[in-house]
């Protein structure tokens, strides 16, 4: 990824229009996020809890083993960083000429901030 600068490797953007209640910083998750990455899909994953046709639901909705699979498949988590904790998560795939949204979770308690809507500045 390159920044704005050209640098390559700078993974920090700033975003555009917020004024959170502390610094947020959108970043490409590293392996040391892996857990913080699973409790954000697992905890979020709730809200579908009853929407999902029973034989379709899954305790935990994804398991690590999965999560893992899709990381080591392409799939690259992005993730909202306030004041050192990850409050949401979006996993993208590029495949051939377009990059899929396999992934776009919330932590629960942050719902309805507009933390699903937040984007890069231009």
């Amino acid at each position: 990824m390159r920044s704005r600068t050209g640098k390559r490797g700078i993974s920090r953007v700033p975003l555009a229009g917020v004024k959170p209640r502390t610094a947020q910083i959108l970043r490409r998750c590293q392996p040391a996020d892996f857990e913080a990455v699973y409790a954000i899909i697992h905890d979020a994953a709730q809200a579908y809890r009853g929407v999902i046709p029973p034989d379709c639901w899954h305790e935990p909705y994804m398991p690590r083993e999965e999560l893992a699979h899709e990381i080591r498949q392409g799939v690259v988590c992005w993730g909202l960083e306030e004041a050192g904790v990850l409050v949401g998560v979006m996993g993208l795939q590029p495949v051939k000429d377009v990059t899929l949204i396999r992934h776009a979770y919330v932590a629960s308690a942050r719902r309805g901030e507009g933390i699903g809507g937040k984007r890069p500045c231009a």
